[in-house]
């Protein structure tokens, strides 16, 4: 099960996907910061491989942070003219052509 700030921390059952071996939930959230944690046989846990904050009260959460539409598209574009900036900052490289001419058949 799954709890966080996008349900007010109330737990929510997670699908098995048996074709890709995890367990995963979807939820319609608007853009935003949010955090929770797992309730896994009673006991509430993070996922230490994902990101995580400290809440100030001693309670350590995994974070996820949602953006809207254009937010995503704008990001995955800037990340795009980075790769092709270091793509032109590489050397040319032109391979020559040797032309062989058949001769003049008198």
């Amino acid at each position: 099960r799954v709890a966080g700030t996008f349900n007010n921390w109330e737990p929510q059952s997670l699908e098995y996907n048996s074709d890709g071996d995890y367990w995963a939930k979807s939820f319609n959230i608007p853009p935003g910061s949010y955090t929770y944690k797992y309730v896994v046989d009673g006991e509430w846990i993070h996922d230490p491989s994902k990101e995580i904050v400290d809440d100030g009260k001693g309670n350590v959460n995994n974070v996820i942070h949602v953006e809207d539409k254009l937010t995503n598209k704008l990001r995955q574009l800037r990340e795009e003219i980075e790769d092709l900036k270091k793509q032109q900052e590489k050397p040319w490289f032109v391979e020559s052509t040797d032309y062989k001419l058949c001769p003049k058949v008198h």
